[in-house]
Parts: C-alpha cells; structure tokens; sequence
C-alpha cells in the first residue's frame, strides 16, 4: 500500500486523496495535525478504508497541532488504525477508541501497558481484525470472546489455545512469541483456515497441527526445534505452505502427500542443495514456488529448476 504522510498536506490536499482508488496508508508523524486537517482526514475516513497510523510520541507539544492519540477523538469515521506506542509515551489504555462505531481494524504496536484493556472496543460491532505486539493477557482473551463476534483474524504475542473458548469466527491465527496447547487448537478454533507461527517458543507439540484439517494456508518461521513437515496427508484443503529458517528439518517427502498443495516456500530449510529438490517435480498441483538459500548459487540453481518446471516465482 501506498503509504502518505498527512501531516505535511493541507486539507485540501488531503480531500483530494478520496479520489484515489487504490489502498492508502496516511500516517501522521510527530509533528501532529491541524485541527481543520483532522476534520478533513475524518471527512474522506467516512467513505474509504484508508489505513491511519499514528504514534503515541508527542515531539513538538509547543505548537497547536493535534498530537498523539488525542488525534482519534477528531477522527471518529477510522476503519483502520495502526497505533505505535514509545518507550517515552507507551499506550496504557484504549479509551479514546470507545467513541468509534466501524472500526474493522485495530493495530497496536511498541511500548504498552501488559494490562492494557479491550474494553473500549465494544463499541465496534464490526471489528475483524485485531493485531497485539504485547498480549494475550487472560483479561484480553476473555473480552475476544465475548464480544468480538465478527473477528476473523488475530494476531497476537502469546496464546493458550487450552484455555481459548470455541470460536467460530476466526479464520487467520498468528503467533508470534508463545504458543501453548497447541493440541487442543482444533477444538477452540474448529473453523481456521491460516496458521502462522513465528519465532514460537513452547511448540514441542507443533506435530499436531495436523489434527487442523481446515488449514488452507500454513506459515512456520524461525522455530529452531521443528525436524518434519507435519501431517499434510491429513489436509485436504491445504493449498500454501510456507517454511522460513527451520534448520532441523531433513526429509521433504512429507509434501509429497500434500493432495491439493499449489503455493510453496523453503526458505533456509534444512541443509539441503539445490538437486535435493527435483522431487517437487512429482507434486502435480503445483503453480508457484520460491526455493531460497543462504547460498547465493544454491538459489540462482533453485530459480532455474523453477523456470523449468514453468512455476511462477514467489517470494
């Protein structure tokens, strides 16, 4: 997405950009906004799902401008919203998010407060996507459950698939610090179609990830004591799998018994060359590809023998 700093335009300027048709990001740096500016940005945020980000950080508080998150209050119409909290000001609450209706987007990055509470979202009937660089606390788990009803995907630090109530509605789950229970992950999240895991301690029992057989797409990155390809025979709506920096992993015929697996990416996988891949060539539903190596002649051979197999390249 195209990414715009609204801070350095005039509102007539930034009025202009409704008439863009393409996704925009309109970030708001420490310098803040106008007054008149945030009425005009809040004029176009109520028909187009501009993403907004802003920070917490406050750098020039002599000046008349809106700073830091007493911005949203000016805002309402926000569908999107990327909030990055400092170490000098870092996000100890939400509740200038309990005047927003529509919001479908929340983003809250950096420096927070671990007790920082989700209450102030009840207010948003449509959310789908919450995304949290610190969390899930239990108190933060149970407001998901109860009152995000439409939340389809979620992004989080640490989660406890034991203690996470059946859930219907999330369809993409991404971890990226501590996952635990992991084998009961079926069971409170029966409708998940995208599993990401990166970087997750505690994941002994990674193996069953093949008891969710609504997976369509998963992603595992920098998990030093994954050493197989878990159960894709068992997957039969499995079409992406991604695999990034697992150095223990030493036999790819596991994705031979991938039935429908079109996407696919190794990359720093195991210690294997370039030749070791030829049995990719019998995996017949396959459309695009990315084979990467820390070796930069290891992976000039992989995008050959891609080209050859009349793959697309993907990164």
């Amino acid at each position: 997405m195209k990414n715009i700093r609204v801070s350095n335009l005039s509102a007539d300027e930034i009025l202009e950009l409704a008439e863009l048709q393409e996704d925009l990001i309109l970030s708001i740096n420490t310098n803040g906004i106008s007054t008149e500016n945030a009425k005009a940005l809040n004029t176009i945020l109520k028909s187009n799902l501009f993403q907004v980000d802003l920070s917490t950080d406050n750098y020039n508080s002599s000046n008349d401008n809106l700073c830091g998150l007493e911005i949203i209050k000016y805002i309402p119409n926000v569908k999107r919203l990327r909030m990055q909290g400092s170490m000098r000001c870092p996000i100890e609450s939400l509740d200038m998010l309990s005047e927003i209706e529509d919001l479908e987007d929340i983003d809250i990055y950096g420096e927070m407060s671990r007790a920082l509470l989700l209450d102030p979202l009840r207010t948003s009937l449509s959310l789908e996507k919450i995304s949290l660089e610190v969390g899930l606390s239990l108190r933060q788990q149970t407001f998901i459950e109860s009152s995000c009803s439409c939340l389809n995907t979620l992004q989080v630090a640490d989660f406890n698939a034991r203690s996470f109530n059946k859930n219907l509605s999330i369809k993409t789950l991404k971890i990226t610090s501590n996952i635990m229970g992991l084998d009961s992950m079926y069971r409170a999240l029966p409708t998940l179609e995208s599993l990401y895991l990166k970087k997750c301690s505690n994941t002994s029992g990674y193996s069953s990830i093949k008891d969710i057989r609504t997976l369509k797409k998963i992603v595992l990155e920098n998990i030093a004591n994954i050493d197989e390809i878990p159960g894709l025979h068992l997957m039969n709506d499995l079409e992406t799998l991604y695999l990034y920096n697992l150095p223990k992993i030493n036999d790819l015929k596991p994705l031979l018994l991938a039935k429908n697996l079109k996407n696919l990416i190794l990359s720093d996988v195991g210690t294997f060359s370039s030749e070791d891949f030829n049995i990719l060539e019998k995996i017949e539903t396959l459309e695009n590809v990315g084979l990467y190596f820390k070796n930069t002649r290891e992976s000039s051979q992989a995008i050959k023998f891609i080209k050859q197999n009349k793959w697309n390249l993907i990164s």
